[in-house]
């Protein structure tokens, strides 16, 4: 006599795919840590790595921008949700944007403080 038992529920993939097109589509959101010797950035994107690049092209400096941490989230308001309770957490270690950045981004950190996401 064999006993049954039931699979355990298979998860909902986030990760979505369109044939035919070079890119990736995520259901969800990442919340991102890139650090530099000179800033910590906390944000949100559905594509960290292509994030990174970006601030890089932006900021125009040779010293490389380092993807620490990425938190995935299965939608964007999760993300969003928990981004902005790290920018509350963190809030005494904001420093101004470097140059070449909206002056008014408050995504900014000391790199003194250690940043769990």
């Amino acid at each position: 006599m064999t006993t049954q038992t039931a699979s355990p529920p298979v998860p909902k993939p986030i990760l979505k795919v369109r044939v035919g097109r070079s890119r990736s589509f995520v259901d969800g959101a990442y919340v991102y840590l890139i650090v530099s010797p000179q800033f910590q950035k906390l944000g949100y994107s559905g594509n960290p790595e292509k994030r990174r690049d970006e601030l890089q092209e932006q900021l125009g400096w040779d010293v490389p921008l380092i993807l620490a941490r990425a938190r995935i989230f299965h939608t964007r308001g999760e993300a969003f949700g928990y981004e902005n309770r790290l920018h509350k957490k963190y809030e005494q270690w904001r420093i101004p944007p470097p140059k070449n950045v909206r002056r008014n981004s408050r995504e900014y950190y000391s790199p003194e403080v250690e940043i769990q996401l």
